[in-house]
C-alpha cells in the first residue's frame, strides 16, 4: 500500500484506481451462492471455493440463525459474520418479545 489508495478519487501515477483493483481482487476470492424457493421448501446451495484442496472441507457456507432461518454466504467472511451476528441478535429478540 502507498499513499495512492487511502482515497478513491485519487488516481496513482499509472492511472489505476487502487480501491477498484482491490474490489476487483475481492470479487474474484469469493464463491456463489444459489437459492430455490419452492410453496413447501427452500434449497440453498453454495460453492465452496479454496486455493488448496485440503483446506476445502474448512470451509463453511451454510449458517443457521434460528429454528425457521438460515442463510447462505458468498462474499467477505468478515462482512458476512457480522451480519450473522445482527440477524441471530434480531431473531432472539424476537423470539424474547413475542
Amino acid at each position: 500500500r502507498n499513499s495512492y489508495d487511502t482515497d478513491i478519487t485519487t488516481c496513482r501515477p499509472a492511472g489505476r484506481l487502487h480501491q477498484v483493483e482491490y474490489a476487483m481482487e475481492a470479487v474474484k476470492q469469493v464463491s456463489a451462492t444459489v437459492g430455490v424457493k419452492s410453496k413447501t421448501h427452500v434449497i440453498l446451495g453454495s460453492l465452496k471455493r479454496a486455493p488448496h484442496a485440503e483446506l476445502s472441507s474448512y470451509l463453511k457456507n451454510a449458517f443457521k440463525i434460528d429454528e425457521h432461518f438460515a442463510v447462505s454466504e458468498a462474499g467477505m467472511t468478515a462482512d458476512g459474520r457480522v451480519l450473522r451476528k445482527f440477524m441471530r441478535d434480531e431473531c432472539m429478540t424476537e423470539r424474547f418479545m413475542y
